[in-house]
């Protein structure tokens, strides 16, 4: 058996995942361990191996690692583009002491790139995003761990260094893994973790959890819309004398602009530099030039899709969206009999004109005001922020486009598997108009939000950024909504769909704000174009069922406290549609041959524009299953 694939498969599992398990393998996993520290000791203070590139360099039996497709290299052939495999076919071992033995140097290779991709990934993602995230990419920053990254990177490196010919035609990268395997280590960690202390004050939430942060308005930022700016009083050091980024009322005539300009102070404050017109994804980062040279993380010369400015802009607006909907937790409150401290936000688009306390009383007043707003929930590729460049040595800049696939449960006849790219779906919402205005070069800026539950632990409304690269392009699941009745029961949808997911993960503490649990992004959107079209083109959809029940429940406590108040039909009536739409949601943790016929269209729906040769296979796979189920049904 070999045990240093348990221990790569557990970890590709998430850290949290691994406490609640790593018990059932703990014997072979700690003697694997001890084993190849035992070896390192000896090791400790020296750099054993090192890689050299040769650029340009093509093995006669190449690794294949998330391998592009011939099409889709056509189709951008502009752009400098390497593959994973590429990159890592030109490296060579190179072998700097003489006391290594050859059985040691698929461990060595091991430790060494898992700490140097730790390093790197934490350095670009950032400390707090990168511990959430990291776990899912595989590469999690404790001891002697390793996962998707490593099965990707060093798997193939091993390969090179003993010696081996690669016999296996398959591309190394998918993770051996099915959502339903995901799931359910989230589902476990989660019965393990959870809290059974004193129960949750509603009426007063703490401020980082999902109800807290909606509040705020915004999570994930540093700074953030909920702090203050301005110079203090030099008599009086107290925060009180500076003046909140978003005060309340907020008035659009006389606040807009001020948020925008403090949001940016704060930013060139604490970063050091700010360009309100840069469309930077910043300097790449070496990763390790003795171990990965020439490897970066960043996109080389790439874009952004938003200036920095359009960025900043978009947190307001998303920021202003989701104090309004967190008026409806204080309404529930009050109907509910409780008292709170919390306020009402509102906001006013002049100082004379009438209070607004709804997100759709916002958005009116947008289109009302000149705007133009569009609905569509899309999807594209995700990866989480990560990225990879490599730099050759005339200077030029070439992408290593990612992806992170996973085992959908189907397979061919011959037994491959249908292997699909995890992907970030929301509902957007496009706004342009007056307030949205001009970029520094006169053409015109671009508002572009999104709604989704995010991994940071708040369900609502998101900045819609990304870079400009084609591996991670939108796809439409369903028609644009332009007509302005349509596009407000969108925001109200949005809104109740909101609360109900950050009340149960408030409530019952769940971790990560319920992501994961609750569901993802994915399930988010899901629910919303079942209530919309009565169906939905979504995939994955992975929530778990005992906690969609919960938060069907809080739903309906929700929905019985907003009946008392005849002001909130609309909303007690999205609230009844988005009930119903939960119990009719998909579930694609399992692949059963009762789903397939409706869970492989929704697969081929979300597939991005076939980057990689995996998602070339995968769509011939599917397309023949689906003729296997239409003669199975005859």
């Amino acid at each position: 058996m070999d045990l240093s694939a348990v221990h790569s498969w557990l970890v590709t599992m998430g850290d949290n995942f691994w406490s609640a398990v790593c018990l059932l393998f703990l014997g072979a996993v700690g003697y694997w361990a001890y084993l190849s520290r035992d070896r390192l000791k000896k090791l400790k203070n020296t750099a054993p191996i090192s890689m050299i590139r040769h650029e340009g360099f093509k093995p006669e039996n190449p690794a294949k690692v998330l391998e592009l497709s011939d099409s889709f290299r056509q189709r951008n052939k502009d752009m400098k583009m390497y593959s994973l495999g590429q990159y890592l076919g030109e490296l060579q071992v190179n072998v700097l002491s003489n006391d290594i033995a050859m059985e040691d140097i698929p461990t060595i290779i091991r430790e060494q790139i898992d700490a140097a991709l730790t390093a790197a990934l934490i350095k670009a993602l950032g400390p707090a995003f990168g511990a959430a995230i990291l776990p899912l990419l595989g590469v999690v920053p404790t001891e002697g761990t390793s996962g998707y990254m490593f099965s990707m990177i060093s798997g193939a490196l091993i390969s090179k260094a003993t010696g081996e010919v690669e016999t296996n035609i398959d591309d190394r990268g998918c993770l051996p893994l099915t959502m339903g395997m995901l799931g359910n280590g989230a589902d476990l960690f989660a019965t393990a973790d959870r809290k059974k202390g004193d129960a949750v004050d509603l009426s007063n939430p703490k401020p980082e959890s999902p109800l807290g942060c909606c509040n705020v308005g915004e999570t994930g930022y540093d700074p953030h819309y909920g702090m203050k700016h301005g110079a203090k009083d030099e008599e009086n050091s107290d925060l009180e004398s500076t003046k909140q980024l978003v005060p309340n009322p907020f008035i659009i005539e006389q606040h807009w602009d001020q948020a925008i300009e403090g949001m940016e102070e704060l930013i060139r404050t604490s970063k050091g530099s700010y360009d309100p017109d840069s469309q930077s994804l910043g300097e790449p980062v070496l990763v390790n030039e003795t171990l990965l040279p020439d490897l970066y993380t960043g996109s080389g010369n790439g874009r952004s899709t938003h200036t920095q400015r359009e960025i900043v802009r978009h947190r307001l607006v998303c920021c202003i969206l989701n104090r309004l909907g967190h008026n409806y937790h204080i309404a529930v409150q009050k109907l509910e009999g409780k008292t709170t401290p919390l306020k009402e936000f509102t906001v006013k688009m002049e100082s004379n004109g009438p209070d607004i306390s709804k997100p759709h009383e916002f958005v009116k007043a947008l289109l009302d005001s000149g705007h133009t707003v569009v609905c569509c929930s899309r999807g594209a590729a995700t990866t989480f922020g990560a990225s990879f460049c490599v730099k050759n040595k005339d200077g030029e800049w070439y992408n290593i486009p990612l992806g992170f696939f996973f085992q959908s449960g189907y397979e061919s006849k011959d037994g491959k598997p249908a292997n699909f790219f995890l992907p970030h779906s929301g509902m957007d919402m496009d706004i342009s108009g007056p307030l949205i205005g001009k970029r520094g070069d006169g053409s015109d800026s671009k508002c572009n939000i999104q709604y989704y539950l995010a991994i940071e632990g708040m369900a609502g409304w998101h900045s819609n950024h990304n870079a400009d690269v084609p591996w991670i392009q939108a796809v439409e699941l369903s028609p644009p909504l332009t007509k302005a009745e349509d596009i407000l029961k969108v925001v109200t949808l949005c809104a109740v769909g909101a609360l109900s997911l950050n009340y149960v993960s408030t409530d019952l503490e769940l971790p990560n704000g319920g992501y994961g649990l609750t569901g993802v992004c994915n399930d988010t959107v899901a629910v919303i174009e079942i209530v919309l079209y009565g169906k939905t083109n979504v995939h994955p959809i992975t929530y778990s069922g005992r906690y969609l029940m919960h938060t069907a429940r809080y739903a309906t406590r929700l929905l019985n406290a907003m009946s008392k108040d005849r002001s909130l039909r609309k909303e007690t009536d999205c609230l009844k549609k988005l009930r119903s739409a939960m119990m009719k949601l998909p579930n694609d943790q399992s692949a059963t041959p009762i789903m397939a016929k409706e869970s492989l269209k929704r697969m081929l729906s979300m597939m991005p524009p076939y980057t990689h040769q995996i998602t070339l296979e995968a769509q011939e796979i599917v397309q023949d299953m689906q003729k296997e189920l239409e003669e199975f049904s005859k």
